[in-house]
């Protein structure tokens, strides 16, 4: 409850009530008529701009002002925010901040994706009811309904994973299930039982309320955070660090068709995303004068960081390039057909279910496709290549980023140790312990304990 000056006077706010004339957190008018209590800002009520500062004369001078209108009715007793609905935000927030003609395709299909998501989940109201959470008022969301929403999309996640199984088990195939169905079973393919996923759904709908929050001056709640703290927390993930083993190259090779092998080769030598390369088109492939292929023009409307990257183009990857360049009828493809498109260089959008195909038939496990991408970068971070020349072929935003991403702390550490043992020969530890070269403790484990005993 907050602290209340004179006359009805107050302040919701963590600073010091000695310091409520200098901050800029707005003066509430706290009254009760009619057996009700009603607080009102008096920013809000002259239309003051967040962040100013309103001096405590003025404040008070608008106190009996206020009551007048209250016990007249003219002032509503609660702000606007008590009757706005998540549904009725999270549909401006469509139309204001996803469908803007700059973002991107895949940026906006994910963004509905979870807004869609969130719209079809229920949970409990204050009375226990189940109700859908778009159906609840934005004041009314707090940490509580946040961990009801993730539970309601486990329990979702669940029912579509046993749902999947079953059909399953009646078909004795996976490719006859249904394509939404194998979609929502996150379950069946990710090993971290859909957290992940979860992680990224209430990420958007936390910048959803601090959206809400920056646009609307009737809405102030924000049930991630209290006092600047957050109060809703993640799953904690652990970044992946699958690499190819022996032997799992060529055994995509071997069981891939031809459209996925020139796919996978092409993640192998250019560390390029798969969206990156199914969107690529053939004016994106520079040549040179005797008309091979040298370099890759990701551009910016194409890329996850949306910034042009140029990738140069491998002896392997340029033939392949040459192959896919010409059309059944012998023509080659035009500047818009697709690089790895179908045959009449028509735009193929998915590799999944091909993808997942080759890795059953060559007994591979655990290996997604975007691997590819970080056993390209730690290719040639075995090669010796500096971490900002990965940075920069990989496209990431900084270079730590990129250390995380290929575990490059290990793997250097691991690299400078093998420098210091170099310098440390079998004569050199001989000679400092002296022992001959005949003397049999000198190598072993057994010689070792005598050495430190």
């Amino acid at each position: 409850m907050p602290k209340v000056t004179h006359n009805g006077l107050t302040k919701r706010c963590e600073c010091k009530q000695t310091q409520w004339t200098k901050c800029a957190h707005p003066w509430i008018v706290r009254f009760h008529t009619d057996g009700r209590e009603h607080f009102v800002s008096l920013h809000k009520y002259v239309g003051w701009p967040k962040g100013s500062v309103m001096p405590k004369t003025q404040a008070l001078k608008l106190v009996d002002k206020v009551r007048t209108e209250l016990r007249d009715g003219q002032i509503r007793k609660r702000s606007a925010a008590t009757a706005t609905t998540v549904g009725a935000v999270i549909e401006a927030y469509r139309e204001r901040f996803v469908r803007v003609p700059t973002r991107r395709q895949h940026a906006r299909v994910s963004m509905e994706g979870h807004l869609d998501m969130v719209a079809r989940l229920s949970v409990p109201d204050a009375r226990g009811r189940q109700v859908p959470f778009v159906d609840l008022r934005m004041r009314d969301v707090t940490p509580a309904t946040i961990e009801a929403l993730r539970h309601a999309r486990r329990l979702e996640l669940a029912a579509a994973d046993a749902a999947y199984t079953e059909v399953v088990r009646l078909t004795g195939a996976g490719k006859d299930v249904p394509t939404d169905l194998r979609r929502r079973s996150r379950l069946r393919t990710r090993g971290k039982g859909g957290e992940v996923g979860l992680n990224r759904l209430l990420a958007r709908l936390r910048h959803l309320f601090s959206w809400a929050i920056a646009r609307y001056q009737e809405i102030e709640h924000h049930p991630f955070r209290k006092g600047g703290i957050a109060v809703v927390k993640l799953a904690k993930e652990t970044a992946r660090s699958r690499r190819l083993r022996a032997g799992e190259e060529d055994g995509l090779m071997m069981h891939a068709g031809p459209h996925l092998k020139s796919v996978i080769l092409a993640g192998l030598q250019t560390g390029a995303r798969i969206g990156e390369l199914l969107s690529l088109q053939w004016h994106q492939v520079e040549r040179d004068a005797q008309d091979r292929p040298v370099r890759l023009r990701l551009t910016a409307d194409k890329t996850k960081t949306s910034r042009t990257r140029i990738l140069p183009v491998p002896r392997m990857l340029a033939a392949i390039l040459d192959m896919r360049q010409t059309a059944p009828d012998g023509r080659r493809h035009g500047d818009h057909a697709y690089v790895f498109g179908n045959e009449v260089g028509e735009q193929v959008e998915r590799v999944q279910t091909a993808w997942e195909t080759c890795c059953r038939a060559a007994g591979i496990a655990g290996l997604h496709f975007h691997d590819l991408r970080r056993e390209f970068g730690s290719r040639l971070l075995d090669a010796g290549v500096p971490l900002t020349t990965i940075q920069t072929y990989l496209g990431h935003t900084s270079v730590t980023t990129t250390a995380k991403y290929l575990e490059a702390d290990q793997l250097l550490v691991a690299t400078a140790v093998d420098a210091i043992e170099r310098g440390w020969s079998d004569d050199r530890i001989r000679t400092l312990f002296g022992l001959s070269p005949e003397t049999p403790e000198a190598t072993g484990v057994g010689g070792g304990r005598k050495l430190l005993n």
